[in-house]
């Protein structure tokens, strides 16, 4: 019985921050309607297929949008951040349109760049793009 009130202790508490996680990163479906973008992402590096080291530099382009360093206020359809997923594992979120990688393992790998608003949720019709590349050892 003691081992059993661990395990459900245990499943609740990952459950609880799962859901927090989720909730923090807009995947609540909150009553706040969210914002829509005419804004597109493009991954101008790495280029398909290219073949890059294991520290690389990606380059995004926002058109139509402004990467904004600031998080509170208003949202709005044109200003907000970059968060980069690799191999669809959540990378970094970006202010800028330059994001440094570092000791990347070799092999194929997928990138995806989306634009999300400033306070971090993605806008309603989410603007990404996709990259693969290899990165040699």
């Amino acid at each position: 019985m003691f081992t059993a009130r661990i395990r459900l202790t245990g499943i609740l508490g990952v459950v609880g921050a799962t859901a927090l996680l989720v909730a923090g990163c807009g995947g609540s479906s909150g009553s706040a309607a969210r914002p829509t973008t005419k804004a597109r992402m493009e991954i101008v590096a790495p280029t398909p297929n290219a073949v890059t080291g294991p520290d690389f530099i990606v380059k995004v382009d926002v058109l139509g949008g402004r990467v904004v360093r600031q998080t509170t206020g208003k949202l709005t359809s044109t200003e907000g951040h970059v968060h980069l997923t690799l191999d669809d594992t959540p990378y970094v979120m970006s202010f800028s349109k330059e994001q440094d990688f570092h000791n990347v393992a070799p092999g194929q790998h997928s990138l995806q760049a989306e634009f999300v608003a400033k306070d971090h949720a993605p806008f309603t019709n989410r603007p990404r793009a996709f990259v693969s590349f290899n990165v040699q050892g």
